[in-house]
């Protein structure tokens, strides 16, 4: 619990808007509610989805913000310590592949899209077509 706190710190440092506050926290627990229910780390998942698209609400765009977001992810969670470096490569990949719904890339990484894909209306991910690659 811990280390939320301190994610969730960084994160409202950014100052982001009412909207991507929404999104982004609402991504992180349905996330760590899919974690939990799939036998996956809770707390790593809601850390991934509370930072999957940060980099795409700094920037305010989605071109690369999934490649650029997982390694602002990578540095700020080595900067903030406490992570072991298994931990920081699974948050760092899923959201690295957070963008392309078109492809299973592992249980971790599917749960994050998943939930992604449901915050934005999605519900059956097997909807998602080539358009959702950003």
């Amino acid at each position: 619990m811990e280390r939320i706190k301190r994610v969730e710190a960084a994160v409202n440092a950014l100052r982001l808007s009412e909207h991507a506050i929404i999104h982004l926290l609402g991504t992180a627990r349905l996330c760590a509610q899919l974690a939990q229910a799939r036998g996956e780390n809770p707390e790593l998942a809601y850390i991934a989805g509370l930072l999957h698209d940060v980099a795409a609400y700094r920037n305010g765009s989605s071109l690369n913000h999934a490649r650029l977001g997982a390694a602002w992810a990578e540095k700020l969670l080595r900067q903030l310590g406490g992570f072991a470096e298994a931990e920081i490569r699974v948050i760092h990949d899923a959201i690295y592949l957070h963008s392309d719904k078109t492809v299973v890339h592992g249980p971790f990484a599917q749960l994050l899209k998943e939930a992604d894909a449901r915050r934005n209306g999605v519900w059956d991910i097997s909807e998602c077509k080539d358009s959702w690659r950003f």
